[in-house]
């Protein structure tokens, strides 16, 4: 790292005691922050808490009563004269009122909430991790970086992962673990349950937590078995995690270290809870067991037979999202922002340009940040963009399955504006003229680079919107004349059509979203790519081609590069539209003398 010394300041509460599941990330965090040589203290209220067993390097700790908080920031932070001021908090109890004392009392410091359910929606965080991607956003000036890229794994979990997750032949061994408190009880319930199984085949271990009080460990240990097992906060928990079958639990840090093992798992849905089971189904990261009564149902289906094929995507999927390389990439990505001094407006916020590489791409990602909004590119190729401060470059192909989230990870802030100009005809189509001559293969890469991309961003907008909170998304799209005219090239313009159907069939379900969708249907545009598609005809290509038109010339890079800028941004009132821009070239019957 180079650039002004950067001093961290992390805390943690413990729960009271009962469950260490956020220290364990935060000092995770602490240990990457300090591998990128950042000045770290870490800072936790968990008098119980054995803290020679937590793994960290060379640092301070600090343990204090938790309204001490703000004497012990004031008191550790006064060394740190010369260097930019990171404070974390890993905790929903610091409130507002306590942030602006923080303020006041670290001047100049940089505020973030770290990977913590629940966020009074007045909390001033200058950044706001949220690696479950249902958090309520503190502010609209927050920077927020969002998805399971961010997802912190303790150095225990990590270091059991192996090079490929685990398909288990049957589920022969369970784990339920639910949580420090597990305030529902559905620990007892679903103990109960399996314990009237009879002759089980399979064994069951039950992990509880600090929280639950003798009188609850007396019960559960009331219905053990040969087979059925419960423990009191394990320290070799992480070894069960990896050597389970099936690991059931509410969808909190436990169900993704066991993403993160390549463990099959499944999650309860109970209260708040839900809407973090619910997230992580969705993102294919756990399956979704329902409440506790279907929940029962469907775990007396799945003890003692093979794995599911439904089990065994989630596996794989689960093992790719949740790398165990959050608490790396959140380091290197805070430290960019601590560097970067990024200022966030609610008046700018982020763009995403995919086929940002491109001949009409790059022009609209010059023209998005010299107007000083954050931009991300997505292409399939490097950009040749390489000394704009306020742009960022990903290269993937934005209709494979990780692309959402790789360009979502790099995204320094709340996203307010999507253009895709990604696709285009395919050289054997330009070269085969007739849809006879077009095979299935070319068929797929059109429909792919053209349609596909296209629907992969509106997931995107889906996954990133905030309905009822007044921030809006605008997304454009990249339609062409190809769409209405006899151009020629059947399958690239079936695939411009469909995407003109989109944005008509969509308008409506985003809007409920608050998201603006329109498209913009270019007109012939000479770009490096089309010239070489057409090789030694352009001249004659390009002068036909130009008499249709009304201007007697065509649209420039320049000029559709602004028009897409301008129903981005400009052009707010708008939405399900097609707009041509085309220099007249769609008005039918046209011929220019």
């Amino acid at each position: 790292m180079t650039g002004t010394k950067i001093f961290a300041y992390l805390f943690c509460d413990g729960g009271q005691g009962k469950g260490y599941g956020n220290l364990y990330r935060t000092a995770a965090l602490a240990a990457s922050l300090y591998s990128h040589m950042v000045d770290v203290t870490l800072i936790y209220d968990a008098p119980l808490f054995p803290i020679t067993a937590l793994p960290r390097p060379p640092m301070p700790l600090v343990h204090i009563e938790r309204n001490m908080l703000l004497s012990t920031l004031k008191e550790v932070t006064s060394p740190a004269k010369n260097g930019k001021k990171l404070i974390c908090i890993d905790s929903r109890q610091v409130i507002p009122k306590e942030l602006t004392a923080i303020r006041a009392s670290v001047p100049s410091s940089t505020l973030a909430h770290l990977n913590d359910a629940g966020l009074d929606p007045k909390a001033n965080y200058d950044v706001v991790v949220d690696s479950d991607g249902v958090k309520e956003q503190a502010s609209t000036n927050s920077l927020v970086l969002s998805g399971p890229t961010y997802s912190i794994i303790r150095s225990s979990i990590t270091e059991l992962r192996s090079a490929r997750p685990s398909f288990p032949a049957n589920i022969s061994k369970v784990l339920l673990t639910m949580g420090a408190e597990d305030p529902g009880n559905i620990t007892e319930k679903l103990t109960f349950s399996l314990s009237k199984l009879g002759d089980m085949s399979s064994s069951v271990t039950v992990v509880c937590g600090e929280g639950y009080g003798q009188t609850r460990l007396r019960r559960l240990q009331g219905m053990t078995s040969e087979k059925l097992k419960v423990l009191l906060s394990p320290t070799r928990f992480p070894d069960l995690l990896s050597e389970a079958d099936l690991v059931v639990s509410l969808g909190g840090q436990t169900t993704l270290e066991a993403a993160c093992l390549g463990r099959p798992n499944a999650c309860v849905e109970w209260d708040w809870l839900s809407v973090y089971v619910r997230e992580l189904a969705a993102k294919g990261i756990t399956f979704n067991l329902g409440s506790i009564t279907s929940a029962v149902t469907a775990l007396k289906s799945m003890i003692g037979r093979p794995l599911s094929p439904q089990l065994s995507e989630i596996v794989s999927s689960g093992w790719k999202t949740v790398d165990g390389a959050g608490a790396d990439r959140l380091a290197a990505r805070l430290i960019d922002i601590m560097q970067e001094n990024l200022v966030i407006s609610e008046e700018k916020g982020v763009a995403i340009v995919i086929g940002a590489a491109g001949g009409i791409g790059k022009p609209i990602v010059e023209l998005l940040c010299a107007r000083e909004l954050d931009v991300v590119g997505v292409d399939i190729v490097p950009s040749s963009i390489n000394n704009i401060i306020n742009y960022r470059h990903v290269i993937c192909d934005f209709a494979s399955p990780d692309a959402i989230n790789a360009t979502l990870s790099v995204a320094p802030g709340s996203v307010k504006y999507i253009i895709n100009v990604a696709g285009g005809a395919t050289s054997q189509e330009v070269d085969g003229q007739s849809g006879d001559a077009i095979d299935s293969d070319i068929v797929q890469e059109t429909l792919t680079s053209n349609l596909v991309t296209s629907l992969s961003t509106i997931r995107m907008a889906r996954r990133i919107a905030r309905p009822n909170t007044g921030q809006e998304i605008s997304l454009v799209l990249c339609s062409s004349i190809n769409a209405i005219g006899n151009y020629q090239y059947p399958v690239y313009s079936a695939s411009k059509g469909a995407v003109e159907s989109l944005v008509h069939s969509q308008c409506v379900p985003l809007g409920v979203l608050g998201i603006r969708i329109n498209c913009i249907r270019l007109g012939t545009v000479v770009t490096p790519v089309s010239l070489k598609l057409h090789g030694d005809e352009n001249a004659s290509h390009y002068d036909a081609l130009r008499e249709l038109t009304c201007l007697g010339r065509f649209v420039t890079l320049q000029q559709a590069a602004l028009a897409f800028v301008a129903v981005a941004i400009d052009m707010a009132g708008m939405t399900g539209a097609v707009i041509p821009v085309d220099a007249g070239q769609s008005i039918p019957g046209l011929r220019r003398c």
